[in-house]
């Protein structure tokens, strides 16, 4: 519903764009990743919250075997985040687990001047709330920017 509610809101301005971000712990990265894609799959290695556990599914049943590319140039948006000090880097595997799950539905559902983005950061004795913090606002800034 939020999705059609923004289609509607984009039909107003010709020009704008809408970004859904998505945000996910991995706790074995050591920095932020930006996810370039997303996998028709789901092989959960645990229960979710709704305690499925889903095996080597398809999130899409009609869907090929492929990979969803996001929509932005995720490369350039890395690149303008580690030149302002950001210790980040583009990752190809968003798992297979719910970040892949929430990020695959996003971007199947994402069209014309709608993109998605999902964004791995690692636990806070990693890289500490306040550079994570920094991180998202210089996010949301390079984004409004292009």
């Amino acid at each position: 519903e939020i999705i059609h509610q923004k289609q509607r809101k984009l039909e107003k301005h010709a020009n704008a764009h809408v970004v859904f971000l998505h945000f996910g712990v991995a706790s074995s990265r050591r920095c932020i990743s930006l996810e370039t894609q997303a996998k028709n799959i789901a092989d959960f290695r645990c229960p979710d919250e709704r305690n499925q556990m889903l095996r080597n599914q398809k999130i899409d049943p009609k869907g090929a075997d492929q990979l969803k590319p996001a929509s932005l140039d995720v490369n350039a948006l890395a690149s303008t985040l580690a030149s302002q000090g950001h210790a980040c880097n583009t990752s190809d595997d968003a798992g297979e687990f719910i970040c892949n799950w929430i990020f695959h539905h996003s971007l199947a559902r994402c069209e014309d001047r709608m993109h998605s983005l999902f964004i791995h950061v690692p636990p806070f004795d990693k890289v500490s709330l306040v550079d994570q913090l920094a991180f998202i606002a210089d996010s949301l800034g390079a984004l409004a920017a292009d």
